[in-house]
């Protein structure tokens, strides 16, 4: 199969994956309120409709994009996981808030994969590299925060866990639907006031 056609195909595949995924997120944000997630959600539909139309290093935008999407399974898994995944430790509010500076940097970088000014592109190229591989290293480290096993990023197993995705996300239906809303809107307040809203659900 030709590369253009393999890399559309990839570009297609991930662009689906993350979609419902984004949306995921906007459901965690309305149940548990943490802080980072709705970002992280609005990014996210930001890098889909701005990833098919890049024209430069498009195997790089895709890469992220299938690294990026490991880790917000990653993220999801961590709140199906903890007993009261409104009230997330310190600790790891400063990991999901850290990623998604990392989100904001890898829309960044597809930003400037659009078609544009050769002289200009020329010009930024070894800013863009930088960029880039400092996006990969704090996916990286993302993904070791978060504990993915790594060297194993391929779109095989990407596929695979799309089709855990639907079970996925029936269980943090199940979870949420557990919360008492009164209880949650009360404790949530009085811990982060000035998050209430703001984040999304896996």
């Amino acid at each position: 199969m030709p590369k253009p056609i393999i890399t559309k195909v990839r570009l297609d595949n991930i662009c689906s994956y993350l979609a419902p995924v984004a949306k995921i997120f906007v459901e965690m944000s309305d149940a548990f309120g943490t802080p980072f997630i709705l970002a992280i959600a609005n990014t996210t539909s930001s890098l889909i409709t701005a990833v098919q139309t890049v024209k430069k290093n498009k195997d790089d935008c895709i890469q992220l994009l299938e690294k990026v999407y490991e880790i917000l399974h990653a993220i999801i898994n961590l709140y199906m996981a903890t007993e009261t995944p409104a009230n997330l430790s310190p600790a790891t509010l400063g990991n999901i808030g850290e990623f998604t500076e990392t989100l904001h940097k890898i829309y960044t970088f597809v930003e400037l994969q659009q078609e544009g000014n050769k002289i200009m592109h020329f010009l930024r190229q070894n800013k863009m590299a930088m960029l880039l591989n400092n996006c990969y290293a704090e996916l990286q480290h993302a993904a070791e925060v978060f504990k993915i096993e790594t060297g194993v990023s391929t779109l095989n197993n990407i596929v695979e866990m799309h089709k855990k995705s639907e079970n996925i996300h029936k269980e943090l239906l199940e979870l949420i639907s557990t919360m008492s809303d009164d209880t949650h809107s009360d404790s949530f307040s009085s811990i982060y006031p000035s998050a209430s809203g703001a984040l999304n659900r896996w």
